[in-house]
Order: structure tokens, then C-alpha cells, then sequence
């Protein structure tokens, strides 16, 4: 199982403040996130036999009201090769 952590957000965080996730894939052959994981949007993630080869990565998105939140992606230096 993977788990993504919260980043680090403006301080004092808005009140409220929740995250999104969503976890992705490259085929190995691409540095650019190329599939997004369909119903993958929980801060963890187990994989799955379809995922051998792959390089599985996450984002992480906070959410407030009246907060525009700047997304934040693992790298590809980091993504976990299964």
C-alpha cells in the first residue's frame, strides 16, 4: 500500500482546510504523467497486478473555502516503480 502525505500549506492553514488525491501512472516510457488511476482518490493506494511496470505517482490538492490551493505532484525521481 502507498500513502501520500498532506504538503505544506500558507500558515496559518484556512479553517477547513481538506485535501484531494489523486494517484496516476506513466508507462516508463514518458517523464510526463500520462494516466490518471480511475477511482484512486483516497490519501492511499494499493496496487494492483495491472500496475507492474509502472510508475505510480500522486497529487495532492488542499481545499478551503476562499482558498486557491496550489497543487503538488511527486516527482518522477520519486515515483515508486512496482
Amino acid at each position: 500500500m502507498l500513502k501520500a502525505s498532506a504538503p505544506a500549506t500558507q500558515e496559518p492553514a484556512p479553517a477547513g482546510m481538506t485535501y484531494t488525491y489523486q494517484w496516476g501512472y506513466s508507462s516508463g516510457t514518458s517523464s510526463t504523467w500520462a494516466y490518471a488511476i480511475t477511482g484512486a482518490t483516497a490519501p492511499t493506494y494499493t496496487v494492483r497486478p495491472e500496475d507492474i511496470g509502472r510508475d505510480i505517482r500522486v497529487t495532492v490538492t488542499p481545499v478551503a473555502a476562499g482558498y486557491v490551493g496550489q497543487f503538488k505532484a511527486s516527482s518522477f525521481n520519486h515515483a515508486v516503480r512496482v
